[in-house]
Order: C-alpha cells, then sequence, then structure tokens
C-alpha cells in the first residue's frame, strides 16, 4: 500500500533547520512511502517469533521499527511509553490529523501480530491502569 510520506507532506523534499531543500530521508524523495505487511513481518521476526532486540533489517522496511516496538509496547514486554518511535515513520513528537492514516494501518497491523506473538495487545494498557 502505497502512502503519502507525512515528513514531508509528498513533495520528496525537506527544509532542513538552516533552510536548505534536501530530499526527505523517510521517503529517499519519492513523496510516498510503501507499507508492506509481509516486508515488515520478514523484518521482525525471527524462526521462534518476534525478534527479542531491534533488529537491523527493521531500518530498511519502512514502518517495521515502529511496528517491532509497538508490539512489545502493547503486548507488555516493554512497559515504558516508546515516545520515540513515532520519530521512525517521519511524525515526529508531535502527531497530527494528518498523521492518522498512515497511524491506523501501522497500528491495525501491530494489534493483529501482538495478539498473534503474544495473545494480547492490551497488556501494556493493563500496566499503566494500575
Amino acid at each position: 500500500m502505497n502512502m503519502t510520506c507525512v515528513y514531508c507532506d509528498g513533495f520528496g523534499q525537506k527544509q532542513n533547520v538552516l533552510a536548505i531543500w534536501k530530499q526527505c530521508p523517510v521517503c529517499d524523495g519519492s513523496g510516498t512511502v510503501t507499507i508492506d505487511p509481509d516486508a515488515i513481518r520478514r523484518a521482525i521476526t525471527t524462526r521462534t517469533g518476534l525478534a527479542k532486540s531491534k533488529p537491523a533489517a527493521a531500518r530498511s522496511v519502512f514502518g517495521a521499527e515502529y511496528v517491532w516496538r509497538m508490539i512489545r509496547f502493547h503486548a507488555g514486554v516493554d512497559v515504558t511509553m516508546p515516545t520515540t518511535c513515532w520519530y521512525t515513520i517521519g511524525c515526529g513528537g508531535i502527531l497530527q490529523q494528518r498523521h492518522q492514516s498512515l497511524l491506523n494501518v501501522l497500528d491495525r497491523l501491530v494489534d493483529d501480530l501482538a495478539e498473534e506473538f503474544f495473545g494480547t495487545s492490551t497488556a501494556a494498557a493493563e500496566v499503566w491502569v494500575r
């Protein structure tokens, strides 16, 4: 599934802090990102299930780092808030309405894979409710 890059808003370029236009590092200048659930799954799993530490292959597949981190959080394996994982998909620290369509697709994948690997996608919520 191709979606508009939320980091550069589909322009393929982004101004840096010095007001110099550079190729977008998230979409590599194409203006779109490809979300491939099968590629994400291959990048974050091992023979025994979900990788225990962030796999190196996740860097080359858009959304894989985000999905891996959020699965571990939702399943209760990591109980610290994943406050920086949005940077891996170009959203930065402040989520806006324009990010929602991308997050909906990735979060659906997170819930499905957390249920498959750990049997729950709400363990983190149960820890934080206490």
